[in-house]
C-alpha cells in the first residue's frame, strides 16, 4: 500500500498517523477524538453526490439557473461549506473513499479556504467521440501526499485520506500538537477489534507495522 503514498520514503510518516479500514465507523471514531466537523475535498465530490440531496440541489438550481454559473460556484472553496449541512455530512460519512478512485480527503471545517488553493492539480484531457476536447484539473494525490500535506498538516490539524475503493484503507494523520488525539484513535480502534498500522523505517524503506 506504500504506492498510494506516492513514494517509498513518505514525508507524512514523520507525523502522527495510523492506517485503518476506510469505513464510516472508523471515520467517526477518528472524528470523535478531534472534536471537529469534516469537509470533503476532491475531484468533484459535490457534483457526484448532490443528486442524493434533492432539496439542496433544487435550492442551488434556483440560485444558479445558469449551469455554467453553478459549475463556477461549485469549484470555489466557499462551496465546500455545503458539506456542513446535515444531509451532506451523512453523505460524506457514508461514501468518502468507498466507491470511487478519485483522490479525496476529509479535513477540518475550521481550515481557512485559501489553504485548499495550495493543493496541487494535474491536468487531464478527454477526447469525446463527437470531436469535442475537454480539459479537467484534478487534485494530485502524489503531490499532495509527498509535498502539500507534510507542509501544512500542522496548520490544519488533521486529515483523513482514503486510498480509494481499490484498497479499502485510509490514513489518519495529525500535526504533532495533536499526537494525543492520534494515539487515542489508535487505542479506540484496537479496542473495537480493528486492524491498525503505522509506518516504520526498515532496511532502506518504510513499511507498515500492524499494532
Amino acid at each position: 500500500m506504500l504506492r498510494f503514498l506516492g513514494t517509498l520514503d513518505p514525508p507524512i510518516a514523520k507525523f502522527p498517523h495510523c492506517l485503518m479500514r476506510s469505513t464510516r465507523g472508523n471515520l467517526e471514531t477518528a472524528l470523535a477524538h478531534v472534536a471537529d466537523t469534516p469537509l470533503w475535498y476532491g475531484a468533484g465530490p459535490l457534483w457526484s453526490y448532490l443528486d442524493r440531496a434533492p432539496d439542496l440541489l433544487a435550492d442551488l438550481n434556483r440560485r444558479y439557473p445558469d449551469e455554467d454559473a453553478l459549475d463556477d460556484f461549485l469549484a470555489t472553496p466557499e462551496a465546500s461549506r455545503l458539506w456542513l449541512l446535515p444531509e451532506m455530512q451523512e453523505i460524506l460519512k457514508d461514501n468518502i473513499g468507498r466507491y470511487d478512485d478519485n483522490f479525496s480527503f476529509a479535513y477540518p471545517a475550521s481550515t481557512p479556504p485559501q489553504i485548499l488553493q495550495r493543493v496541487p492539480l494535474k491536468s487531464h484531457t478527454v477526447y469525446h467521440p463527437n470531436g469535442e476536447i475537454h480539459y479537467y484539473s484534478y487534485p494530485s494525490k502524489e503531490l499532495y501526499m509527498t509535498e502539500s500535506a507534510p507542509k501544512w498538516i500542522e496548520e490544519i490539524g488533521w486529515a483523513y485520506i482514503p486510498f480509494g475503493c481499490e484498497v479499502n484503507y485510509a490514513i489518519f494523520v495529525t500535526g504533532h500538537r495533536m499526537l494525543g488525539a492520534n494515539d487515542a484513535v489508535k487505542e479506540a480502534l484496537l479496542r473495537q477489534g480493528e486492524r491498525v498500522a503505522v509506518l516504520e523505517q526498515g532496511a532502506g524503506r518504510f513499511d507498515w507495522r500492524w499494532l
